[in-house]
């Protein structure tokens, strides 16, 4: 039987991985599989077995206390920064680098990402190699697979669902009534607002339990009723389905005699090694699945492109108390609101009308001073976050290149368009929330030319250079290495691109000739 070895555990890995079981194929997957610290994982599984209202305050403050952190754009999870990626002296970046975000967790960054998810608006990615009949199966296949909850509204013409589900988290007061607001006050052909697409269980499975509506969503769910690919990936492990090996880092991929040798470091062992694959199924991740390949191609001073998506946070009030009722709530985004800017492309922004981070600005909300508690809840009932993205074509971008010193180099590039676009956008929407009576907290906004969303570095093409990939993620010189991450989309439009991820990464890992 052909060897078949995954790199990688996020997203992409593991939707490629259960296609490939799906064939009948054992894979081996090969991951660095950072893991949250043994004491906070403690408490964790300790809080699970209990409701929420009978976690106690020590354990619930030593799960949530918060890692220093320099960024309020660099969200956390149980306080910790476990899942981002560091700077390792078997994989160095310069000194000068601006490094995004990655991540070496078991997981990867699915293991801090809200679940937020939405198919594309088809005409925005057009331009994409790939044939639109046939990548909706793959996204049909691929949400069908997972929690999913949606709901038809007036998303669904342009963003389908994809599937007959047509239920999502229990409704409440605040949902319904800023979507409302929302949609009446505003008049506007180029603005679609509707109910969030998540994949968040809501009814226990046999390994998972349904959201418990305990308030926590953003800062860590407990009860792992949000979905990320370690489930997916522990669920394959005790089924028998794959082999798994961790604490592993991959250098280099090279051709020999028809198959891919691997070469990697062995983290506990701090020792250089190698295996042997018929085929390899690279989604390391956008920085180092571009990296391997660098190196693996000896691309040494070759600049590659890293797009990214830049970003508004608006604090918002609402004169009206929204009876929240937290944290007796889910706190994850509750409504997607679709603007089209310029009639060029859509905005997507996310609105949480609770959400848990307030916790950080008010801690005392968990305290025993019942008063206060009150009162701050009561003020909470009027403040709300929406938080914006737009597309890669109007971001600023990273450039890299690995030298021949093994360093990773990463500079991030001005877009002029950027600002601007930013500028206009927040104006723009700024109008549609004082239309609804809600109101920005103009001091608080925070716009970023970036975001956590990276990719495109080795975009699928017809007819592909040197730094790009066929359509089945083939690197040049590597017909039996497939790329599976968002490093190969061609672009990165506004929505979420986990759901693009996923559904190539099955498309790939489903059709490719395991035979060559």
């Amino acid at each position: 039987m052909k060897k078949i070895v995954i790199i990688g555990s996020g997203i992409g890995s593991i939707t490629a991985t259960k296609a490939l079981v799906k064939r009948g194929i054992k894979p081996l997957i090969l991951d660095t599989g950072n893991i949250i610290d043994k004491d906070k994982l403690e408490i964790k599984n300790k809080l699970k077995k209990l409701n929420y209202n009978d976690w106690s305050k020590n354990d619930y403050n030593k799960l949530f206390k918060k890692e220093k952190n320099k960024s309020i754009f660099k969200k956390q999870i149980f306080g910790s920064n476990y899942f981002y990626g560091k700077n390792l002296k078997v994989n160095k970046f310069s000194d000068n680098s601006e490094i995004p975000f990655f991540s070496y967790a078991k997981g990867g960054l699915s293991e801090g990402w809200g679940g937020a998810v939405l198919s594309p608006d088809f005409e925005e990615i057009k331009d994409w190699p790939i044939d639109k009949g046939n990548f909706e199966k793959y996204l049909e296949i691929t949400l069908n697979d997972l929690p999913y909850i949606t709901k038809t509204d007036d998303l669904s013409n342009i963003f389908p669902t994809y599937t007959n589900n047509n239920f999502n988290l229990k409704k409440s007061f605040a949902t319904n009534f800023v979507i409302n607001e929302l949609k009446n006050k505003n008049n506007l052909t180029n603005l679609l607002v509707g109910n969030s697409r998540l994949l968040t269980r809501i009814n226990d499975d046999s390994n998972f339990i349904k959201c418990q509506y305990c308030g926590r969503c953003i800062s860590g769910c407990v009860y792992d009723s949000i979905y990320n690919s370690k489930q997916d990936l522990e669920k394959l492990l005790e089924n028998n389905q794959i082999n798994y090996s961790d604490n592993i880092i991959v250098k280099k991929l090279i051709n020999e005699n028809n198959r891919i040798k691997i070469e990697f470091i062995d983290l506990k062992s701090n020792i250089y090694s190698s295996i042997y694959a018929d085929k390899v199924f690279l989604g390391a991740g956008s920085i180092n699945s571009t990296r391997i390949i660098m190196n693996s191609n000896n691309y040494f001073n070759k600049n590659y492109d890293l797009k990214s998506k830049g970003q508004i946070i608006f604090p918002l009030f609402s004169r009206k108390s929204l009876l929240n009722n937290w944290p007796h709530t889910n706190t994850q985004p509750d409504i997607y609101m679709e603007y089209k800017y310029n009639d060029e492309f859509w905005t997507h922004t996310q609105i949480n009308t609770s959400n848990d981070l307030f916790i950080n600005i008010f801690p005392s909300i968990i305290s025993q001073n019942k008063i206060f508690d009150y009162f701050i809840k009561k003020l909470m009932n009027h403040f709300f976050v929406a938080h914006t993205t737009i597309n890669s074509f109007n971001s600023d971008y990273y450039r890299m290149f690995l030298d021949h010193n093994d360093n990773l180099n990463i500079k991030l590039i001005n877009n002029n368009k950027t600002l601007k676009t930013l500028n206009n956008i927040q104006n723009e929407l700024k109008v549609i929330f004082k239309n609804s009576n809600f109101r920005t907290i103009n001091p608080l906004i925070l716009k970023n030319n970036i975001s956590l969303h990276n990719g495109s570095s080795m975009p699928m093409s017809i007819n592909p250079k040197d730094n790009e990939t066929n359509i089945y993620g083939n690197p040049k010189n590597f017909k039996n290495v497939h790329i599976i991450d968002s490093s190969i989309l061609p672009s990165l439009p506004a929505t979420p691109i986990g759901l693009l991820i996923m559904a190539n990464a099955s498309r790939i890992a489903t059709e490719v000739n395991l035979n060559e």
